[in-house]
């Protein structure tokens, strides 16, 4: 799709994929194809924001993934080294010494 130049006049020529075949229609070269080419590139801008918005938030997932990893990481730290010191997790998260009998 764009510009090409033909026995020295530019056509503006849209390629477009209908029922998985490729259509390549001519707009010519004068005011419609150049409206044709605004309109192409404002969606093609409008793709790449979108794209942009779409890694944005891959990104941001991968960050509070990690996040979450290393916070589950110094939870369970501490959860052993409660239990190798003689503790025992009741209900609701408590941990208490072990009475000694």
């Amino acid at each position: 799709m764009g510009w090409e130049i033909t026995n020295g006049q530019r056509y503006f020529y849209e390629t477009s994929y209908i029922d998985g075949q490729r259509v390549r229609r001519c707009h010519g070269f004068g005011p419609e194809a150049e409206q044709a080419a605004e309109r192409v590139a404002q969606e093609k801008a409008r793709r790449d924001a979108d794209i942009a918005r779409v890694r944005a938030l891959i990104t941001h997932d991968e960050f509070v993934d990690r996040q979450v990893t290393e916070f589950d990481m110094v939870v369970q730290a501490v959860r052993n080294q409660l239990l190798t010191q003689n503790n025992i997790q009741y209900t609701r998260g408590q941990y208490r010494k072990i009475r000694s009998k």
